[in-house]
Protein backbone atom coordinates (compact mmCIF):
# COMPACT_ATOMS: atom_id res chain seq x y z
CA UNK A 1 0.00 0.00 0.00
CA UNK A 2 2.93 2.59 0.79
CA UNK A 3 6.60 2.05 0.82
CA UNK A 4 8.07 4.08 3.38
CA UNK A 5 9.66 7.34 2.45
CA UNK A 6 13.76 8.07 2.82
CA UNK A 7 12.37 10.65 5.92
CA UNK A 8 10.89 8.10 7.77
CA UNK A 9 14.18 5.42 7.23
CA UNK A 10 16.29 8.00 8.84
CA UNK A 11 15.94 11.08 11.00
CA UNK A 12 16.02 12.35 14.45
CA UNK A 13 13.76 15.27 15.65
CA UNK A 14 14.49 16.70 19.64
CA UNK A 15 11.21 18.42 20.05
CA UNK A 16 11.37 19.28 23.76
CA UNK A 17 14.02 19.39 26.99
CA UNK A 18 13.34 19.51 30.22
CA UNK A 19 15.71 20.40 33.12
CA UNK A 20 16.34 17.51 35.83
CA UNK A 21 13.76 18.02 39.02
CA UNK A 22 17.25 18.90 41.47
CA UNK A 23 20.88 19.06 41.45
CA UNK A 24 21.36 14.98 41.55
CA UNK A 25 18.52 14.21 38.58
CA UNK A 26 19.84 14.93 34.79
CA UNK A 27 18.07 16.94 32.20
CA UNK A 28 15.55 14.93 29.79
CA UNK A 29 15.45 14.88 26.11
CA UNK A 30 12.02 14.17 23.88
CA UNK A 31 13.20 12.70 20.83
CA UNK A 32 11.38 11.04 17.42
CA UNK A 33 13.58 8.61 15.32
CA UNK A 34 13.05 6.92 11.74
CA UNK A 35 13.90 3.57 11.49
CA UNK A 36 15.46 1.83 8.50
CA UNK A 37 13.88 -1.45 9.30
CA UNK A 38 10.60 -0.53 8.47
CA UNK A 39 8.49 -2.42 6.06
CA UNK A 40 5.73 -1.61 3.27
CA UNK A 41 2.47 -0.93 4.54
CA UNK A 42 -0.23 -3.25 3.54
CA UNK A 43 -3.85 -3.09 2.75
CA UNK A 44 -6.21 -5.83 1.89
CA UNK A 45 -9.49 -4.20 0.03
CA UNK A 46 -13.11 -5.80 -0.44
CA UNK A 47 -16.33 -3.41 -1.94
CA UNK A 48 -19.43 -4.61 -3.39
CA UNK A 49 -21.74 -2.55 -4.79
CA UNK A 50 -25.37 -1.89 -6.62
CA UNK A 51 -26.47 0.56 -9.60
CA UNK A 52 -29.88 1.46 -10.51
CA UNK A 53 -31.67 3.72 -12.93
CA UNK A 54 -34.97 4.79 -12.64
CA UNK A 55 -37.23 6.43 -15.19
CA UNK A 56 -34.23 7.43 -17.44
CA UNK A 57 -33.70 10.69 -15.29
CA UNK A 58 -33.03 9.55 -11.95
CA UNK A 59 -29.71 6.99 -11.20
CA UNK A 60 -28.63 5.35 -7.80
CA UNK A 61 -24.93 4.14 -7.29
CA UNK A 62 -24.34 2.56 -3.60
CA UNK A 63 -21.22 1.05 -2.34
CA UNK A 64 -20.29 -0.75 0.67
CA UNK A 65 -16.36 -1.26 1.36
CA UNK A 66 -14.27 -3.17 4.21
CA UNK A 67 -10.18 -2.70 4.82
CA UNK A 68 -8.17 -4.65 6.69
CA UNK A 69 -4.26 -2.70 6.98
CA UNK A 70 -1.34 -3.79 8.07
CA UNK A 71 1.91 -3.18 9.54
CA UNK A 72 0.94 0.36 9.54
CA UNK A 73 3.43 2.78 10.71
CA UNK A 74 3.25 3.79 14.61
CA UNK A 75 5.58 4.37 17.41
CA UNK A 76 7.35 2.66 20.10
CA UNK A 77 8.94 3.53 23.31
CA UNK A 78 13.25 4.27 23.15
CA UNK A 79 14.47 5.13 26.01
CA UNK A 80 18.26 5.11 27.46
CA UNK A 81 21.04 7.62 28.54
CA UNK A 82 22.99 9.84 26.18
CA UNK A 83 26.18 12.30 26.78
CA UNK A 84 26.03 13.49 23.20
CA UNK A 85 24.51 16.42 22.73
CA UNK A 86 25.92 17.85 25.73
CA UNK A 87 25.31 17.99 29.20
CA UNK A 88 24.80 14.08 30.05
CA UNK A 89 20.75 14.04 29.77
CA UNK A 90 17.93 10.83 30.01
CA UNK A 91 16.91 10.10 25.94
CA UNK A 92 13.15 9.55 26.16
CA UNK A 93 12.28 9.02 22.62
CA UNK A 94 10.26 7.34 19.94
CA UNK A 95 10.73 5.38 17.74
CA UNK A 96 9.25 4.38 14.11
CA UNK A 97 7.81 0.90 13.89
CA UNK A 98 5.30 -1.21 11.95
CA UNK A 99 3.44 -2.25 14.53
CA UNK A 100 0.04 -1.39 14.18
CA UNK A 101 -3.33 -2.89 12.72
CA UNK A 102 -6.40 -1.66 11.49
CA UNK A 103 -9.86 -2.08 9.76
CA UNK A 104 -11.72 0.56 7.98
CA UNK A 105 -15.29 0.15 6.71
CA UNK A 106 -17.91 2.32 5.67
CA UNK A 107 -20.09 3.02 2.33
CA UNK A 108 -20.46 5.39 -0.48
CA UNK A 109 -23.99 6.74 -1.95
CA UNK A 110 -24.36 8.75 -5.02
CA UNK A 111 -27.52 9.90 -6.91
CA UNK A 112 -28.15 11.80 -10.15
CA UNK A 113 -31.42 13.35 -11.18
CA UNK A 114 -31.85 15.36 -14.57
CA UNK A 115 -35.53 16.76 -14.29
CA UNK A 116 -35.21 18.47 -17.29
CA UNK A 117 -32.30 18.67 -20.46
CA UNK A 118 -30.60 21.64 -19.39
CA UNK A 119 -30.21 20.51 -15.60
CA UNK A 120 -28.64 17.97 -14.13
CA UNK A 121 -28.16 17.50 -10.13
CA UNK A 122 -25.81 15.10 -8.31
CA UNK A 123 -25.18 14.42 -5.17
CA UNK A 124 -23.05 11.63 -2.97
CA UNK A 125 -22.34 10.83 0.74
CA UNK A 126 -19.79 8.94 2.24
CA UNK A 127 -19.59 7.43 5.91
CA UNK A 128 -16.16 6.06 7.17
CA UNK A 129 -14.80 4.82 10.14
CA UNK A 130 -11.75 3.34 11.03
CA UNK A 131 -10.53 0.98 14.31
CA UNK A 132 -7.07 0.23 14.98
CA UNK A 133 -4.80 -1.74 17.83
CA UNK A 134 -1.41 -2.96 18.15
CA UNK A 135 -0.54 -6.06 16.58
CA UNK A 136 0.35 -8.84 18.83
CA UNK A 137 3.14 -8.41 21.27
CA UNK A 138 3.93 -4.90 20.57
CA UNK A 139 3.95 -1.62 22.19
CA UNK A 140 3.97 1.80 21.95
CA UNK A 141 2.00 5.37 21.84
CA UNK A 142 -1.46 4.61 23.07
CA UNK A 143 -1.78 8.42 21.09
CA UNK A 144 -0.95 6.39 17.75
CA UNK A 145 -4.42 4.79 18.02
CA UNK A 146 -5.97 7.82 18.41
CA UNK A 147 -4.09 9.72 15.58
CA UNK A 148 -4.91 7.03 13.25
CA UNK A 149 -8.59 6.97 14.13
CA UNK A 150 -9.11 10.56 13.68
CA UNK A 151 -7.10 11.15 10.77
CA UNK A 152 -10.22 10.96 8.18
CA UNK A 153 -13.41 13.15 8.49
CA UNK A 154 -16.01 10.34 9.70
CA UNK A 155 -19.01 12.22 7.12
CA UNK A 156 -18.23 13.69 3.34
CA UNK A 157 -21.43 15.04 1.25
CA UNK A 158 -21.79 17.00 -1.79
CA UNK A 159 -24.17 18.62 -4.29
CA UNK A 160 -23.52 20.12 -7.58
CA UNK A 161 -25.55 21.64 -10.61
CA UNK A 162 -24.97 21.97 -13.91
CA UNK A 163 -27.44 23.93 -15.59
CA UNK A 164 -27.30 25.12 -19.63
CA UNK A 165 -27.99 28.44 -19.95
CA UNK A 166 -28.81 30.38 -23.33
CA UNK A 167 -26.21 31.34 -26.01
CA UNK A 168 -23.68 28.48 -24.88
CA UNK A 169 -23.28 29.61 -21.20
CA UNK A 170 -23.21 27.17 -18.59
CA UNK A 171 -23.43 27.74 -14.85
CA UNK A 172 -21.99 24.84 -12.18
CA UNK A 173 -23.04 25.16 -8.42
CA UNK A 174 -20.96 22.70 -6.12
CA UNK A 175 -21.10 22.77 -2.45
CA UNK A 176 -18.96 20.35 0.17
CA UNK A 177 -19.70 19.35 3.59
CA UNK A 178 -16.34 17.63 5.40
CA UNK A 179 -16.49 16.32 8.88
CA UNK A 180 -13.77 17.51 11.34
CA UNK A 181 -10.49 15.51 11.89
CA UNK A 182 -8.77 15.42 15.25
CA UNK A 183 -5.71 13.87 15.11
CA UNK A 184 -3.10 14.30 18.12
CA UNK A 185 -4.63 17.41 19.30
CA UNK A 186 -4.41 18.84 15.98
CA UNK A 187 -8.15 20.23 15.03
CA UNK A 188 -9.52 20.86 11.37
CA UNK A 189 -12.80 21.71 12.26
CA UNK A 190 -16.14 20.70 10.08
CA UNK A 191 -16.53 23.06 7.06
CA UNK A 192 -18.33 23.90 3.94
CA UNK A 193 -16.92 25.23 0.93
CA UNK A 194 -19.08 26.74 -2.50
CA UNK A 195 -17.90 26.77 -5.50
CA UNK A 196 -18.99 28.39 -8.52
CA UNK A 197 -18.17 28.71 -12.49
CA UNK A 198 -19.50 30.52 -15.76
CA UNK A 199 -18.34 28.90 -18.58
CA UNK A 200 -18.87 30.85 -22.56
CA UNK A 201 -18.19 28.14 -25.35
CA UNK A 202 -18.51 30.48 -28.69
CA UNK A 203 -17.39 27.02 -30.61
CA UNK A 204 -16.32 23.57 -29.65
CA UNK A 205 -12.67 24.56 -29.05
CA UNK A 206 -12.82 27.44 -27.22
CA UNK A 207 -14.00 27.52 -23.61
CA UNK A 208 -13.79 31.13 -21.59
CA UNK A 209 -14.64 30.72 -17.79
CA UNK A 210 -15.07 32.58 -14.36
CA UNK A 211 -14.38 30.47 -11.49
CA UNK A 212 -14.64 31.27 -8.02
CA UNK A 213 -13.35 28.92 -5.18
CA UNK A 214 -14.10 28.60 -1.29
CA UNK A 215 -17.16 31.09 -1.77
CA UNK A 216 -18.24 31.19 2.09
CA UNK A 217 -14.72 31.14 3.81
CA UNK A 218 -11.95 34.10 3.67
CA UNK A 219 -9.67 30.86 3.54
CA UNK A 220 -9.95 27.55 5.47
CA UNK A 221 -7.62 24.60 6.24
CA UNK A 222 -8.24 21.42 4.65
CA UNK A 223 -5.71 19.53 6.73
CA UNK A 224 -2.61 19.44 9.88
CA UNK A 225 0.07 17.34 11.08
CA UNK A 226 2.69 17.73 13.38
CA UNK A 227 6.06 18.39 11.28
CA UNK A 228 4.96 20.42 8.86
CA UNK A 229 3.26 23.96 8.70
CA UNK A 230 -0.24 23.59 7.78
CA UNK A 231 -1.44 25.53 4.89
CA UNK A 232 -4.25 27.70 4.95
CA UNK A 233 -6.62 27.49 1.65
CA UNK A 234 -8.05 30.96 0.58
CA UNK A 235 -10.58 32.12 -1.61
CA UNK A 236 -9.65 33.21 -4.78
CA UNK A 237 -11.80 34.38 -7.90
CA UNK A 238 -9.70 33.73 -11.38
CA UNK A 239 -10.20 33.60 -15.26
CA UNK A 240 -9.32 31.02 -17.60
CA UNK A 241 -9.52 30.52 -21.63
CA UNK A 242 -9.09 26.74 -22.84
CA UNK A 243 -8.61 25.97 -26.61
CA UNK A 244 -9.22 22.34 -27.36
CA UNK A 245 -6.89 20.84 -30.16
Amino acid sequence: MRVPTRSENDFRINFLATPGRDQFSPPALFSLFGNRSLVTEKIYAAEVGYRTLLPNTLSFDTAGFFNYYDDLIGTRPNVGFETNPFPPHLLIGSLLSNNLTATAYGADMQAKWQPVDYWQLASSYTVFKMDAHYQNGFVGNPADITNLERSSPRHQFSVRSDLKLPHNLEFNTMFYFTDNIQARSLNVPVQGRLDLRLAWTPSKKLELAIIGQNILNKQHQEFTTVDIFSTQIPRSVYGRIMYRF
